[in-house]
């Protein structure tokens, strides 16, 4: 004789998944646990949260879901690319809407160690700066991977007709206000001409950095403003010029 408990389902119904306990059921999705910033797995993330009701409230209220944070707007896909099964009320990356999808992103994570990805072209977000004060304070990073990349804009010179493209060096928005003590990975790469002021806080108060990876421009300009820090790390990689 079966014996129905109360988290049985009922007879007649194959419904067993509803009946796991919280605990047991994020054990199962957590192998899809984003372990990058690549759009597939936030993708991922938001297939699990459409299945049900259910897994929807397990995900969106487990924040190690949500801690790969994208602080710049990403490149909107063609309409094509973008799947119907993904249209839930969460703004997905792919969003126009930036700013409110960064914030929630960054609320779901309540007070979990972040991974940042910043790629900065052109003006920051005027909203950007307190956004990261606010729901993003740096104490909070556990990585940073920081590129500037080099925007171009079009001008038609007089006379000739032919288009000049002019180089915009990409800034920060502003000097960010914090400490770094959590930090544990950080790359830099692109010009970097605007980094004196990051560089002051990861000097003084990344006292926990274990990785640090310049590219070959920014390595030129902060091997002296990140001499203890280069020193400190147990791992640094920069490029080597013979």
């Amino acid at each position: 004789m079966l014996v129905q408990t109360e988290k049985s389902p009922p007879e007649g119904t194959n419904n067993y998944i509803k009946c796991l306990p919280t605990e047991i059921l994020l054990m199962i999705l957590e192998i899809f646990r984003p372990t990058s910033h690549r759009k597939s797995e936030y993708k991922s993330v938001l297939a699990l949260a459409s299945v049900c009701q259910v897994w929807r409230e397990a995900v969106l209220n487990t924040p190690s879901f949500w801690t790969y944070i994208r602080l710049h707007p990403p490149n909107p896909p063609r309409e094509a690319d973008i799947p119907h099964e993904f249209e839930i009320d969460t703004p997905p990356v792919f969003n126009s809407s930036y700013p409110a999808q960064l914030i929630l992103q960054l609320e779901r994570t309540k007070s979990a160690p972040l991974e940042i990805r910043w790629r900065v072209k052109g003006e920051p977000h005027p909203q950007l700066r307190d956004i990261i004060h606010s729901l993003a304070p740096l104490h909070r990073w556990r990585s940073l991977q920081l590129a500037f990349v080099q925007s171009r804009q079009v001008y038609i010179e007089c006379g000739s007709g032919e288009e000049v493209y002019m180089g915009i060096e990409p800034e920060l928005p502003g000097q960010i206000i914090g400490t770094f003590e959590n930090l544990r990975e950080m790359s830099l790469v692109g010009d970097g001409k605007h980094l004196s002021h990051l560089c002051n806080l990861v000097e003084t108060t990344a006292l926990k950095l274990e990785t640090l990876l310049l590219g070959e421009r920014t390595a030129s300009l902060t091997r002296k403003e990140l001499s203890n820090t280069c020193r400190r790390v147990s791992r640094f990689l920069a490029p080597t010029h013979t």
